[in-house]
């Protein structure tokens, strides 16, 4: 899991190895941008829960619920009052909502676009998207 910690609304530093989730961190920033969640919850600062992931071999053991704890809990230890994650898939978003993230933003994967405003997954499916959400600490 990577933990960014967000401190300016324009978005952050990171360079990812791959060319696609490049592509699709290009659409995601603009999501939150959109999200508007500096100003919708009233703070200049928000930690976030990034692309979080079990290899299947470990899966269906609860290491994803227990990162999610872990981490909000760190979080409001360090005295953030919002945490943010993006949920890409049925089990994380099952998590995020045990926990009560808040859906602020969603999109379909078809149509992720890159800042060429090329298509990124041409093939994703209706059931295939993101959800940005957040949750008050």
């Amino acid at each position: 899991m990577d933990t960014v910690i967000f401190g300016e609304p324009e978005g952050f530093p990171i360079k990812f190895k791959s060319d696609q989730i490049e592509r699709l961190e290009y659409q995601l920033v603009k999501m939150v941008a959109e999200a508007n969640i500096f100003e919708r919850f009233g703070v200049h600062e928000f930690a976030e829960i990034l692309y979080t992931s079990v290899d299947p071999a470990f899966r269906s053991q609860g290491l994803a619920t227990e990162i999610f704890r872990r981490s909000i809990n760190h979080f409001k230890a360090s005295g953030f009052s919002v945490c943010m994650s993006e949920f890409t898939g049925p089990m994380t978003r099952r998590i995020g909502e045990r926990f009560g993230f808040v859906e602020v933003a969603k999109l379909n994967f078809r149509d992720f676009r890159d800042a060429e405003g090329n298509q990124v997954l041409p093939n994703a499916n209706e059931e295939e998207f993101i959800t940005v959400a957040v949750l008050r600490l």
